[in-house]
């Protein structure tokens, strides 16, 4: 049985200096450390090629257009429409549409989809040598991980914020663009409405 590869981290010397060295998680750096350690985190630096925004990180910033584009292949007009009409048979009637069962699949499917994405994404910048990059668990609550890993990154290696400014933009233009939609569904209902209200 063989034993387990230590994770990226401090150690003592191998070399039996009163320093300690950098374990990369696969061999001994020449990066050194003074003193006794005082449990503040070090971060060595990562190799010059080493890219911290993974593809991981990018899909997840990018995956609200998915949904946006799913949302605007619903018929929420029509849906407003027969709930008006025939509010007995909306809910049926809009389970055959396939733009809302697309619209929901997606929903669905997205935040399995974040969660494994985030696990990629950390065990990319463990190996990398990050030290404790944010934690993929935190993509449990969504938008916390897209948040915290970059501001993590940005203390332990100086970069990583551009994910979180494509997130932010991205989720800024699928907001305007079901507000958009669902104000075009609205406008387009609103005689039906007046004249369900007229005497």
């Amino acid at each position: 049985m063989s034993t387990p590869t230590p994770a990226p981290g401090w150690y003592p010397d191998p070399a039996g200096s009163s320093r300690r060295r950098w374990w990369d998680g696969r061999a001994w750096t020449d990066h050194v450390a003074d003193g006794a350690w005082d449990g503040s985190i070090e971060q060595p630096p990562l190799a010059p090629d080493a890219r911290v925004n993974t593809p991981f990180i990018w899909i997840i910033a990018l995956l609200p257009l998915v949904s946006a584009v799913a949302f605007l292949t619903w018929d929420v007009e029509g849906y407003f429409r027969r709930a008006i009409e025939d509010p007995q048979h909306a809910a049926v009637q809009q389970l055959t549409d396939p733009g809302y069962l697309l619209t929901s699949a997606v929903g669905f499917l997205t935040y399995p989809a974040i969660v494994v994405l985030a696990y990629f994404d950390w065990r990319a910048l463990t190996r990398m040598g990050v030290v404790k990059p944010f934690h993929w668990a935190w993509s449990f609550l969504t938008i916390v991980y897209i948040i915290g890993r970059p501001v993590v990154l940005r203390r332990r290696v100086h970069r990583g914020l551009a994910p979180l400014w494509t997130f932010l933009v991205v989720y800024l233009l699928v907001v305007v663009i079901i507000g958009v939609k669902l104000a075009v569904a609205f406008a387009a209902i609103a005689p039906i409405v007046s004249q369900l209200g007229a005497p």
